[in-house]
Formats: structure tokens, sequence, C-alpha cells
């Protein structure tokens, strides 16, 4: 039996028609647009390297008038500018939401922490003197926090718990036992 995609062709032909005016120069011009936005966007999501977002929106109130002038000086070009516009608009919001989420995550991460160290204590009079003691290691905490740390000396009943900001590369936040809340740093 002979597969026939002489359909699946036509419809992905009849599906990426709207886009024909990207058969030419243009489209070049888009797909370096696109290249240059990914590695934007992908270089800036990771940890530590929110930093440098306000210097991509710096350049992006200085470049997107332009595009959107050039929309309306070349109407036969409008679609290629119009469409870079909105590309280069949509980065920040890419970073700034990758961030949010690995946010979150790191959060809810170092509260499940937080409340087995809450636990240890209530249960044994005294605060863990490692993360062996409520069930793990640092290696896992670096797997579940990148850069973190835990102590709690001998004798001293104020546990200290911190871990990086991952927006910013010099920011650590750090929970306060006594009164339950985090606080930020640097």
């Amino acid at each position: 039996m002979r597969a026939n995609f002489g359909f699946a062709t036509t419809f992905c032909i009849n599906l990426l028609a709207p886009f024909s005016f990207m058969a030419s120069i243009q489209a070049k011009q888009l797909y370096r647009t696109l290249i240059a936005a990914a590695f934007v966007a992908f270089l800036l999501s990771t940890p530590m390297m929110g930093l440098f977002l306000p210097f991509v929106i710096f350049v992006q109130v200085l470049c997107i008038p332009f595009l959107i002038w050039t929309c309306f000086k070349r109407p036969e070009q409008r679609n290629i500018y119009a469409a870079k516009s909105v590309i280069w608009i949509l980065v920040p919001a890419v970073i700034f939401a990758s961030h949010f989420v690995q946010y979150k995550l790191a959060r809810s991460r170092a509260d499940e922490i937080v409340s087995l160290v809450n636990r240890f204590t209530s249960e044994n009079k005294r605060c863990p003197h490692g993360l062996e003691e409520i069930g793990l290691s640092k290696e896992v905490l670096r797997e579940r926090l990148l850069m973190s740390g835990y102590s709690c000396s001998e004798g001293d009943d104020h546990p200290l718990f911190f871990y990086s900001v991952g927006f910013a590369p010099f920011a650590m936040y750090h929970y306060d036992f006594e009164k339950q809340e985090w606080h930020i740093e640097g």
C-alpha cells in the first residue's frame, strides 16, 4: 500500500499562502530577526541574566519607533517591519515570563525546605545541624536551588537558609525563622 501525501502537501501550501510575502529577500531579513530575537530571549532567560533585561528594553525604546516609522514610510515593506516590531516587542515578555516561572519554582522549593526545617525544629526542640538531618543532601539542595545554603551551629537555635535571586546575580533571599518571612538582600 502506497501513502498519498498529496493532500497533506496541498493543505500545508494553502495554510502558508498568506505568508507568501516571506518568500523573498524579506524572508531573509525576518529570519535574521527571528534568530537574533530567539538568541537574546534564550540568553537572557537563563538564571542570573535577567539583570540585562533593562538594557534590551532601552535598545527597544530606541529601535521600535524606527521600525514602526518605517512601516508607514515604506508601504511596500510594511509587512516585514510590522513583523519585526512584533517579534522584538515579544522578547521582553518571553524573558519576564521565564524568570517569573523560575522565581515561582524556586520559591516553592525553598518553602518545602523551610517547612522541613520547621517540622524538625518543632519535633526535636532544636534546629537541624545539617540538611542530612531532614533528609536532604547538599547535592539535592544544589539541584533544587542553584546557589543556596543552610547552616545552624550547635547551641544556636537560629538557622540560616538562603538562596539566590534568579533574576539578579548578586542578590539573595534569606528566610527569617523567627518572623517566618522571606527577606531579600543585595
